[in-house]
């Protein structure tokens, strides 16, 4: 590991559930790494105290580096909350927009701004730390792609982003996560499902199918996954797995449908986990090209914005 002697700067991704934080050096390249489970719905102490005690040994080596720190943490229920950015944006006026804040043991954090979008029929929608995820897989791509490129961030509440060049240029925002978890925990359906496997089971593609083969609602096919089960044309293994595909094909048809993928025929989705595999098999079904970005490229975004912004020595 490089001595952390050279470090330039600390990137912080802090979330509703989980915390990361990344020492960078000159050129940009991660010289050290931490996580740990202390979001912001979880930490038992200030932030500061959490952020100090994650990242004081560092600091004793390099005193006065930047710290960048993007996600919930700037939202209403985190630290200091951001005003939004509107669409376009790219890395300058992130950088333009940084708020400064000077701890009590006088550590310099800068909080990036969140994103904020006007769909065509004025209703506002909102991001906070996929923005930089976005920027940071744009910067990754050197030179700057001039054509519209199309990013998906999966979730609780997925994220489909538009940009082009530096720009990000619009975003969608799904329920799919949040629902799913609802029917399965909070409706009859979940009285039925018994899959315990990490695994996709065959039952996830057959809900993919059904979406994409019929023209009933999608409040219609979820009690279907009911009766399939009762009537044993799918095995109880397979429900959680059918109501999920019938989630994310229902996304995917809608981000088609409202012109959100129009324009690409491929979408780079931004993550790594099992999730993702799951839109890959949706997306490829409906006849979408899948690229895949590690979601560790917000380390390459928060460079990007120190970088633009002059913090970096």
């Amino acid at each position: 590991m490089t001595s952390p002697k050279r470090a330039a700067m600390i990137s912080v991704d802090w979330g509703t559930t989980s915390f990361r934080a990344n020492l960078l050096s000159p050129e940009g390249t991660i010289l050290d790494k931490i996580f740990s489970s202390e979001g912001i719905l979880a930490s038992h102490t200030s932030f500061e105290d959490t952020l100090e005690h994650a990242v004081s040994h560092w600091l004793e080596e390099s005193p006065n580096i930047p710290i960048l720190a993007s996600g919930m943490i700037t939202s209403r229920n985190g630290w200091i909350q951001t005003p939004y950015q509107q669409t376009p944006s790219s890395v300058s006026d992130f950088s333009n927009s940084l708020l400064r804040h000077k701890t009590k043991s006088n550590m310099a954090i800068y909080f990036i701004a969140g994103l904020s979008h006007e769909n065509e029929l004025g209703r506002p929608d909102i991001m906070r730390g996929e923005e930089s995820q976005i920027i940071g897989a744009v910067a990754a791509e050197l030179p700057l792609p001039s054509e519209k490129r199309v990013y998906l961030l999966p979730g609780t509440h997925s994220k489909w982003a538009e940009t082009s060049g530096e720009q990000i240029t619009g975003f969608t925002t799904f329920m799919t996560g949040e629902f799913y978890a609802l029917a399965i925990k909070h409706s009859i359906l979940g009285t039925l499902t018994k899959n315990t496997s990490t695994s996709i089971s065959d039952g996830f593609m057959k809900g993919v199918e059904a979406r994409m083969n019929s023209k009933h609602s999608i409040l219609h096919l979820l009690f279907m996954s009911r009766t399939l089960a009762i009537f044993e044309k799918i095995q109880e293994n397979e429900i959680s797995d059918y109501i999920s595909g019938l989630f994310i094909c229902e996304e995917v048809l809608s981000a088609k449908r409202n012109g959100v993928i129009e324009q690409s025929k491929t979408v780079r989705i931004i993550g790594r986990n099992e999730l993702v595999d799951r839109y890959t098999l949706a997306l490829s079904e409906v006849g979408f090209t899948v690229k895949s970005v590690s979601e560790d490229i917000i380390t390459k975004a928060h460079f990007a914005i120190a970088k633009s912004g002059g913090l970096l020595s």
